[in-house]
């Protein structure tokens, strides 16, 4: 991967988890500081958030056949790789549960999601 592509990579994954993360603490663990900041909306939040993901996980698609394939038959970075592929797949069963399951499922997935 050249360098600029690297650079971008993880800096889309560097937004994807401080929207996510931002999201989480002002609106779960903080409602009052939203309040004191004027956020009407955190919308923009989970906007940056979604969006981000979406190109995580195309990111992540276009670097299993090549930069993972290539790295597992090499025999490098195999328990760095297998945990991130892990957090990566919780990450995305859990968001999707988080649009698309039932309220109990939902309910799951959305504490996977932060837990994660």
């Amino acid at each position: 991967m050249s360098r600029w592509q690297r650079v971008a990579t993880y800096l889309v994954f560097a937004l994807c988890a401080v929207s996510g993360a931002g999201y989480l603490l002002l609106h779960e663990v903080s409602p009052s500081l939203v309040e004191g900041l004027g956020l009407t909306s955190l919308r923009v939040w989970l906007v940056v958030h979604g969006v981000s993901a979406a190109i995580v996980l195309v990111l992540f698609g276009a670097a299993l056949p090549l930069h993972v394939n290539a790295a597992w038959r090499a025999r490098r970075n195999r328990c760095s790789g297998t945990l991130m592929l892990l957090v990566l797949t919780l990450l995305t069963g859990s968001g999707l549960l988080l649009y698309y399951a039932s309220a109990d499922l939902r309910q799951f997935g959305l504490w996977l999601h932060w837990l994660v």
